[in-house]
């Protein structure tokens, strides 16, 4: 017993170290989790967040560029911990918090601009970037700050006396929208920024504001045609997040899981549904939350997709093996489908290749496999049936003669009742029968032998009693006496 369950851990190494080959063979992004300076908890430290933001921009925290940008950072969080600063009501502080981001870092908004090293070496931001440094440097100076965010904008707020109070993280005059703020002594001379109200607007996290740099990235990313870092910055997200609620931990999920499905619909469309399969197997073999339902319906339109080029190609059995291959992870309805497929390609393929006699004696056969009991598997099997039969009636016409061609067509319709293409062909051999009977006794005739004429044109009603070329000779016959 001992023995046997060595011999079978053995099996699953061995197993597991193909797949695991398979995979690095392929060089695709990781799907580990990382470990980042801020554990996702809502009360995560502003520099633990600054940190992983530096992460989530693209940046080494280690690095030397990381290490200036949170020494200036620091430097700001410090000033907002002063005297001065603590020594404002909570209103004039948290518009002083924004004013000194201004005057020290933000000089030029730029819509994807969501880095936060970015922002701090040339002074471009966006709403996230903009938010970010606001949400951790409020907080720094004692205000509750709570981050907000719609489907294409993110700003924060500050509880000002119990009241929620909107700063637009993007305008130096942002805080408090709505509210006139005078940029000189002149009363004439102010600035007003409108107060919006936003749809779908929802509260986040801290960790989940910082996230969206992550996103937005991975966003710019994919329209760039770089599926590969889009995963991973994804992924990342998913890594911050996954001490945070339930509702931003799916959030994340979801939007890591559009990444995956992204990537391998990238590979898909290259035709390169093999990889594209094996990225998949991966997503779903790493972890059961790394799948979803719109992975399992790119899995099983890629591996039809590549089934159906090996049919198109006439290669059934390279199809019938890939299916075998992959088909672990595919749905039954869609196994089933390909399955038919691949049946129907093979039946067809086989007739093809051999005389008429042996492709219905094959066709009668393989109509017992429960495969064959599928409609698409079942009207190529009818049609195949019609086309063997058509073909051994043809041939039989030139080796055996017409009336023996009518025979097989009796045959044929004993199989297929009612055939409208075998009764067409049936009828045709009868037609060419009584040209040929015609044509026979017509050179008869002209040759003066009319009783010979009449013998053959009598055989020939007799065989065909219908034929009015045969009925118009024997009358122009019995004319002449005969």
């Amino acid at each position: 017993m001992k023995n046997r369950f060595l011999r079978i851990w053995i099996c699953v190494l061995s197993l597991a170290m193909c797949m695991q080959s398979l995979y690095s063979q392929n060089d695709f992004p990781s799907l580990e989790l990382t470990q980042l300076p801020c554990d996702g908890t809502s009360d995560a430290s502003t520099r633990s967040l600054m940190e992983t933001a530096i992460i989530l921009s693209g940046v080494d925290v280690q690095s030397t560029q990381a290490q200036n940008v949170l020494s200036r950072y620091d430097s700001l969080s410090k000033k907002v911990c002063s005297a001065q600063y603590q020594k404002m009501d909570s209103a004039t502080r948290a518009e002083a918090v924004l004013t000194l981001m201004y005057d020290q870092v933000l000089s030029r908004y730029q819509l994807p601009q969501s880095s936060i090293v970015t922002m701090f070496e040339n002074g471009t931001y966006n709403c996230v970037s903009s938010s970010v440094l606001y949400a951790c440097l409020a907080t720094d100076a004692g205000l509750t700050v709570r981050p907000l965010k719609t489907t294409g904008h993110a700003f924060c707020q500050v509880n000002i006396n119990g009241s929620w109070v909107t700063v637009e993280t993007t305008n130096p005059y942002g805080y408090n929208p709505g509210e006139r703020k005078y940029v000189s002594e002149d009363p004439n001379r102010y600035a007003v920024v409108e107060a919006k109200v936003y749809r779908s607007c929802t509260v986040c996290s801290l960790p989940m504001l910082v996230s969206l740099i992550a996103q937005n990235r991975a966003s710019v990313a994919k329209e760039q045609g770089d599926v590969t870092s889009s995963v991973e910055l994804m992924l990342l997200r998913v890594s911050l997040l996954q001490n945070a609620s339930r509702a931003e931990q799916n959030e994340a999920l979801d939007g890591f899981l559009t990444a995956c499905n992204n990537y391998a619909v990238n590979d898909q469309r290259k035709n390169n549904y093999v990889r594209a399969l094996d990225w998949l197997i991966l997503c779903k073999e790493t972890d059961s939350c790394y799948w979803s339902d719109t992975l399992q319906s790119v899995y099983d339109n890629t591996l039809f997709n590549q089934c159906a080029d090996y049919l198109n190609a006439g290669k059934w059995k390279d199809a019938s093996d890939f299916l075998a291959e992959y088909k672990t992870y595919a749905t039954p309805s869609r196994c089933r489908e390909i399955e038919v497929l691949v049946f129907t390609k093979y039946v067809e393929s086989t007739v093809y290749a051999v005389e008429p006699d042996q492709a219905i004696a094959f066709l009668n056969e393989v109509k017992t496999n429960p495969l064959a009991s599928e409609k698409v598997a079942a009207d190529r099997i009818k049609y195949l049936l019609e086309y063997s039969w058509l073909h051994k009636i043809n041939a039989v016409s030139k080796t055996d003669g017409y009336l023996a061609a009518v025979s097989a067509a009796d045959q044929a319709l004993k199989a297929l009742p009612k055939n409208a293409a075998i009764t067409r062909s049936r009828q045709s051999c009868l037609d060419n029968y009584a040209v040929q009977v015609h044509n026979t006794f017509a050179t008869t005739a002209n040759s003066g032998k009319y009783t010979e004429a009449r013998r053959i044109l009598d055989e020939g009603l007799a065989n065909y009693p219908q034929s009015s070329v045969l009925q118009r000779d024997s009358r122009t016959l019995r004319s002449m006496g005969y």
